[in-house]
């Protein structure tokens, strides 16, 4: 029982190549909280024998919203959020692209919106939470959204990542309009930190590899991003990529700033060649 049985079932969940079975399989913990409560009482009993115990639960704060990290896997996340909704803040709704199941642990109700991204701007619809409701969400299209509460709420979340995600999405609830767009996995901040690692280590024999990585990134802010990197590592090397960028982008916005540039690296290349003639 406890942390074992949640190790089991997650292990089990990820031999499924198909994310329905997966699901489908990690379901039950978020139908039976026996688990959970098992876990807790050990960490509390382990707590009181000693105040100065390191906790087996990894703790995690992102903003005002604090996270019990149960299991965390290349693919799974179980994890406890704990979070306050106040008024006053952004009527905002964040779809990361994962398949999820959601169980409210505490108040006994919670007032929240089920937010649909659908054309030409995302629908939401009331949908009042109470404890022991298992929630399935596809959160490429779907969000859970909570009204400001009068009490702190708690929430049992599994999550289980796409092997390709789509892009994340951020909804303006009064507007209905998607407002932010950013990649659905951190494989592409992780392809952008390696070039930042190259350029700060001024490794140049590099820049092939370093090129073929940026021109795959799905997402546009970081794509660009990454060729900036390419650039300050090898001005010369990357200017073929930088033009291609400018003629076939597929975001404008982006194709005219790597136009911009290229005329700009190209004025500076000729004052310094202008520089360098002898009078």
């Amino acid at each position: 029982m406890g942390l074992t049985m949640l190790q089991r079932t997650v292990a089990a969940a990820a031999d499924c190549a198909d994310d329905e079975d997966a699901l489908a399989r990690l379901r039950p913990l978020a139908e039976d909280i026996g688990w959970l409560e098992a876990a807790t009482a050990r960490e509390v009993r382990r707590l009181r024998a000693n105040p100065l115990a390191e906790p087996a639960i990894e703790a995690v704060k992102n903003g005002p919203q604090r996270h019990l990290v149960l299991i965390r896997t290349s693919r799974i996340t179980v994890s406890v959020t704990m979070f306050q909704p106040l008024p006053g803040g952004p009527r905002r709704a964040h779809l990361p692209g994962h398949l999820t199941l959601s169980r409210l642990l505490a108040p006994s109700r919670a007032a929240a919106e089920i937010v649909t991204l659908a054309e030409p701007v995302a629908r939401h619809a009331p949908a009042p939470i109470v404890p022991g409701e298992v929630l399935a969400l596809d959160e490429a299209r779907q969000a859970l959204w909570f009204a400001p509460a009068p009490e702190p709420l708690s929430l049992l979340r599994i999550q289980l990542r796409r092997d390709d995600p789509p892009p994340a999405r951020m909804v303006d609830l009064d507007s209905g309009t998607v407002d932010r767009l950013t990649a659905g996995d951190d494989r592409a901040a992780r392809t952008l930190m390696m070039l930042t690692l190259l350029r700060t280590l001024g490794a140049r024999e590099a820049i092939g590899e370093a090129l073929a990585a940026a021109v795959t990134l799905d997402d546009g802010a970081l794509r660009w991003a990454a060729v900036r990197e390419c650039l300050a590592l090898d001005t010369a090397a990357s200017w073929p990529m930088l033009c291609a960028l400018a003629l076939c982008d597929p975001d404008p916005g982006f194709r005219a700033a790597a136009a911009r540039t290229r005329l700009d690296i190209a004025r500076r290349t000729a004052g310094q060649e202008q520089a360098s003639c002898p009078a």
